[in-house]
């Protein structure tokens, strides 16, 4: 479970910093002074929390079970009739 909350604290929070830099950009109106690269960090930010939050998810929903083991099925801390097999 502290997995799949770290993942959505990940897309979560990378789309809000992301979300918050690119409005940062877009405020700045200073001609004289050159354009801080706040939208292509801002949009960085963005896809790399999404990316990392997915990636957790997916890559925690595989298990192995080792030989001559049974795992137990449990989906949101409720045990399933079915044991999980070879």
């Amino acid at each position: 479970m502290g997995k799949l909350i770290l993942a959505t604290v990940l897309i979560v929070g990378g789309l809000l910093v992301g979300r918050v830099l690119v409005s940062m950009a877009a405020q700045i109106r200073d001609a004289a002074r050159p354009r801080p690269p706040l939208v292509a960090i801002g949009r960085a930010v963005q896809g790399g929390g999404v990316f990392l939050g997915l990636l957790i998810i997916v890559l925690s929903s595989f298990v192995v079970v080792d030989s001559g083991h049974i795992g137990v099925v449990t989906v949101f801390g409720n045990v399933e009739k079915v044991p999980l097999g070879r």
